[in-house]
């Protein structure tokens, strides 16, 4: 699973993928719909959807900070003129370990915007201001030696 509101696979899968050539396949860029546009601020959509009818996303997902980010990640989106499914599926295209994302729609219409990642270029400042949103988590702890000096423990 890799998408802008859980990160952790930067820690360690991505770099291990990276250092073996891997490509990796993510899936769920969208959170469960999250970071569709569909929701904001835990007003859910009128539409059914994952997190209205299975418990396993309400769980991992029906907080609010991650409605938080959704609201953020949406205005964002709206600014820079890109629909939020294509810019979430575009801003897990652009880690260098990812080769490619699933994609899951319900109709064509909703298929054709997470295809659009696959044909935009998504510029830099837009890569950087959608993960300045959830910022990458740190190094795995047993990894200090990779640390920079002012991020290391005091022993």
């Amino acid at each position: 699973m890799y998408t802008l509101i859980n990160r952790q696979v930067e820690v360690e899968l991505f770099l291990m993928a990276q250092h073996h050539q891997l490509g990796v396949v993510c899936y769920s860029p969208l959170a469960a719909g999250v970071l569709s546009g569909k929701y904001t601020a835990k007003h859910q959509s009128d539409q059914p959807a994952r997190l209205q009818n299975d418990m396993k996303y309400q769980k991992r997902y029906n907080s609010d900070w991650f409605y938080d980010i959704a609201t953020a990640f949406s205005a964002l989106a709206a600014q820079a003129g890109w629909h939020p499914v294509t810019l979430a599926n575009s801003w897990a295209l652009r880690h260098p370990a990812v080769s490619s994302v699933l994609a899951g729609s319900r109709n064509t219409a909703q298929l054709a915007r997470s295809l659009d990642a696959g044909i935009h270029s998504l510029p830099d400042d837009l890569y950087e201001a959608c993960s300045s949103l959830v910022p990458a988590p740190p190094l795995a702890t047993d990894r200090y030696e990779e640390r920079p000096e002012a991020t290391r423990p005091v022993r």
